[in-house]
Parts: C-alpha cells; sequence; structure tokens
C-alpha cells in the first residue's frame, strides 16, 4: 500500500503547475509514495496553524498580496520546520540562507524539488529525528488541553494554571488532563440541550477525543521508553512499556498515521477552546 507524501505548493499560476509536477508525482510513485499535492494561489490561503501533516511546502517567490518572504516567516513564527523550496523567474539572493530552505530558479526547480524531496524521505526514515518530532507534537496537545481546563474557571483561569496546573511536583499527568478535559466537555455537552448546534459539536469533540489517550499519549510514551529492535526482514521496531502498544513498527506508514492522529486531535481541541470562550 502506497503512502501518502503531502505537498503544499503556493503559486498564483496553476496551468503553470500542473504543467510540471507529473515528472514530480512519478519520482515519488516511484519510491512508493502516493503524492497528494495541494495548490494554494496566494499566501492569503494558507492557514499555517495546520501545517502538520505536510511533507513538502513549494512557494512562489512573487506572489499577490503578501510576497513569498512574508508567507515564509508567517510558516517559521509557527515553528513549522517543513523544508520549503523557494524559486522565482530570477535567481534570488540567498546569501541569508536559513534552515531547510533550497532556493531555484522557475526553470529548475522541478528538478530541485526531486532533490529535496529524496532528503525530506531520508530524514523521515530517522528515528531519532521522528522520536522527537512525534513527543514535541504530543506535548502541544497536552498544552491546549491544559488550556481548555484553564478557560472552565475565566477570569481565575491563570491562577489556576499557576497553582495547579504548574504545581511541583505535578498534580495532573497527561492521562489526568484529558480525563478532565472529557469530563468538561461531558458537562457542556449535558447543558447545551439537545438537538442544539452546539450539543451536536460538542458530541463530535467527544467522539473525537476518545482516541486521543490511544492515538499520542500511548504513542509518545512508546517514543520515550522504548528500545530498538531490528527485525529479521530489516525492518525497525520499537519495544515499549505501553499496555495497550506493546510495540511500533516504526516505517513511514506508521509515521503518516501518527501525524495525522496528531493533527486530528490538535484542530479538535482547538474547537473546543472556542466554544468555551
Amino acid at each position: 500500500m502506497s503512502i501518502d507524501y503531502q505537498i503544499l505548493w503556493v503559486d498564483d499560476a496553476p496551468d503553470w503547475v500542473e504543467s510540471i509536477q507529473d515528472p514530480i508525482k512519478s519520482h515519488l510513485e516511484e519510491k512508493g509514495y502516493d503524492p497528494k499535492i495541494e495548490l494554494k494561489e496566494s499566501g492569503a490561503e494558507v492557514d499555517t496553524s495546520k501545517l502538520t501533516h505536510i511533507d513538502l511546502i513549494i512557494i512562489d517567490c512573487q506572489l499577490p498580496g503578501a510576497n513569498g518572504d512574508e508567507l515564509i516567516k508567517r510558516i517559521r513564527d509557527k515553528e513549522c520546520l517543513t523544508e520549503i523550496v523557494f524559486y522565482s523567474q530570477e535567481a534570488i539572493d540567498s546569501s541569508d540562507r536559513l534552515d531547510g530552505i533550497y532556493y531555484s530558479t522557475r526553470d529548475e526547480v522541478d528538478e530541485l524539488i526531486k532533490k529535496v524531496i529524496d532528503e525530506t524521505i531520508k530524514k523521515a526514515q530517522d528515528i531519532t529525528l521522528v522520536r522527537g518530532f512525534i513527543i514535541a507534537e504530543a506535548i502541544d496537545v497536552e498544552n491546549i488541553l491544559e488550556e481548555c481546563m484553564a478557560k472552565v474557571f475565566g477570569d481565575k483561569g491563570e491562577l489556576f494554571s499557576e497553582k495547579v496546573i504548574n504545581a511541583k511536583p505535578p498534580v495532573y499527568d497527561a492521562f489526568k488532563k484529558f480525563k478532565f478535559v472529557q469530563e468538561i466537555v461531558k458537562d457542556r455537552k449535558g447543558n447545551s440541550g439537545q438537538g442544539t448546534a452546539q450539543h451536536e459539536e460538542l458530541s463530535d469533540i467527544e467522539n473525537t477525543m476518545n482516541d486521543l489517550a490511544r492515538e499520542v499519549f500511548d504513542q509518545r510514551n512508546i517514543l520515550a521508553h522504548s528500545k530498538r529492535k531490528i527485525d529479521n526482514d530489516g525492518s525497525t521496531k520499537l519495544e515499549g512499556i505501553s499496555k495497550e502498544t506493546r510495540e511500533i513498527v516504526f516505517n513511514r506508514e506508521w509515521l503518516s498515521s501518527a501525524r495525522k492522529n496528531i493533527s486530528k486531535h490538535k484542530e479538535n481541541l482547538e474547537k473546543l477552546k472556542q466554544i468555551l470562550g
């Protein structure tokens, strides 16, 4: 089964992008990936808070409204470290080159994209890098849970965070925070009135949250507390301490699934934050 390789391409000339993307797709397919190219015609169309699942970002320098440089700044300000291919009709001054950004002219960008794709695939297979990435993303999920907890206390939320959430030693571990927020959702749903739009929205949030501990915190635990094992077939496995997930088969399919799950739960908790005010 092919694994998705997600590309975000920002260029206001969609016909030109379409004219050169077939060799790039073929390059990925030859390596066993299913290319998914999402085209945006301006930086304004890019939601920089939802790039967790993206494998490669391709940006034209000259965009309508804010230019490509400004879009890159927005992306990096969100601590998104996904590799970026940045191109223009003429050569771009790359004397102040930032990590993870590759510069090209429009005429040569297709070959550079293939090279960067190969680098990202190689990085995705590095277990140390992936461990750090997934653990950091799981911590972000835990931080959003904390924000949801604090919102329940209104103007006393900051005090609650200081005295309870950040208490030493900790009062709440990640799982207790998750259960706390589950109860918040259950309570709000019960008070929202069956059949109302908010009741339906909270039901959807609750259903998605049911898998959060297993899909995020269990995976984080096994990555943080595990040992590597190479099977006879050459595959890498991580043996961990989780009761539900005794081991992870470490491959591109698992990584793609882990990233999608984290992105799903972040988005779900952000919806809850909006409801909680």
